[in-house]
This record gives structure tokens, C-alpha cells and sequence, in this order.
């Protein structure tokens, strides 16, 4: 550490490699987000359309599958960006 004026001061590249463990933290802990938010809001979304046009369970299931689809879709896509930070980093 480098003290100036009796105050301690992080030295840069400590200082950006604790930055970027956290930022990098905060992005993976999205991803328990991703595998509960799209199906639940796919499921939500295909009981109204087959309450609603009396297709039940079939845009149920449709839009269930896009919720995963889409879940696992923004998985993959955390993780390439959490590897192209930490390559970028070291």
C-alpha cells in the first residue's frame, strides 16, 4: 500500500483487479435469476393465452419451452462475457 498524507491509497492495479473480481461476481449471480425468471414468466404468459383461447396446455407448454430456451440463451451469454472480462483482465 502507498501511503499519501497519512491516508492509505490502493495501488492501481490492486485497486482494478478488485474492481473487476467484483463486477465479474455481480454478472455471475444473475444466472440463478436466469434459470427461474424466463419459465416462470413463460408459464404465467401460456395459462393466460390458454385460459383465454382455450388451448390448454398447449401454449403452456410452447411458451414454457421458450422460457428455457431463453434462460439458457442468457446463461451462455453471462458466461462469454464473464470469460471475455477475465481474458480481457489478464
Amino acid at each position: 500500500m502507498i501511503f499519501f498524507t497519512g491516508s492509505p491509497v490502493a495501488k492501481p492495479d490492486e485497486e482494478r483487479e478488485k474492481f473487476s473480481l467484483m463486477r465479474q461476481a455481480a454478472i455471475l449471480s444473475a444466472i440463478p435469476g436466469f434459470l427461474v425468471v424466463p419459465p416462470v414468466v413463460g408459464v404465467l404468459v401460456g395459462r393466460w393465452l390458454d385460459q383465454r383461447f382455450h388451448t390448454a396446455p398447449w401454449l403452456l407448454l410452447v411458451f414454457l419451452l421458450l422460457g428455457f430456451g431463453s434462460g439458457i440463451r442468457l446463461i451462455v451469454r453471462t458466461l462469454r462475457q464473464a470469460r471475455e472480462m477475465q481474458e480481457r483482465d489478464d
